[in-house]
């Protein structure tokens, strides 16, 4: 899939999202030096898919104009400074403003959404469904209800079910076990465990059953 070319300026951020092919082309106006600095974040596709198909392909920011974000302009003057000065562990704390960078413009991002935008981010920015999916994503393998949910949620049981599957797509318990599921996926590809083990550890009382979930 072709996308449309973005021009840059000084101070730019872009994130892209997705994988595949892309081009990088230098054009500075009258002959002058042109920097730029790139970076690539890794991470588990299965396990962080909720979350990736709720980003644009691309994300982009900028640090000129009035209302340009503290954060981008305050990490971008670290890291030209990490990168001029040669000190101790300066691979380290680049590393560490590249996750800062990241987790801001998720954040960003996630207060761009607009009100009726139903996905994993939107759900992120409800107090209460945010709680709900900090108390799964801790403890994924409790045997949690949606009672026990609509407490965290501050609702009631049927208010909270209909204001999860509304902003997530599914209902809580289908939500928790898919992830169960991409937790399954991560022993797999990771681990030598046999498949009863895993299913045993996910609260599968068979193998089979696991199985059919699983497929």
């Amino acid at each position: 899939m072709t996308r449309p070319s973005q021009t840059l300026a000084a101070g730019d951020l872009l994130v892209v999202t997705v994988g595949g092919e892309h081009r990088l082309s230098r054009v500075a106006p009258g002959g002058q030096a042109c920097v730029l600095t790139s970076g690539t974040f890794r991470y588990d596709a299965a396990f962080a898919a909720p979350m990736m198909a709720a980003l644009p392909a691309v994300m982009r920011f900028s640090s000129s104009g009035a209302d340009a974000p503290l954060w981008l302009l305050t990490g971008l003057a670290f890291l030209h400074q990490e990168r001029l000065v040669a000190r101790p562990a300066a691979q380290a704390v680049i590393n560490r403003v590249l996750d800062i960078l990241m987790i801001e413009c998720l954040r960003d991002q996630i207060e761009r959404l607009p009100p009726d935008a139903g996905n994993w981010l939107a759900a992120l920015r409800d107090g209460s469904l945010s709680a709900v999916l900090a108390a799964m994503h801790a403890d994924p393998l409790y045997d949690w209800n949606v009672s026990e949910l609509a407490e965290i949620a501050h609702a009631s049981r049927s208010a909270f079910a209909t204001r999860f599957a509304r902003a997530l797509g599914s209902p809580p318990m289908a939500y928790l076990s898919a992830l169960r599921l991409r937790i399954a996926m991560r022993h797999l590809q990771q681990s030598s465990r046999p498949i009863k083990s895993i299913a045993a550890t996910l609260g599968y009382e068979s193998t089979v059953g696991f199985t059919q979930a699983f497929k």
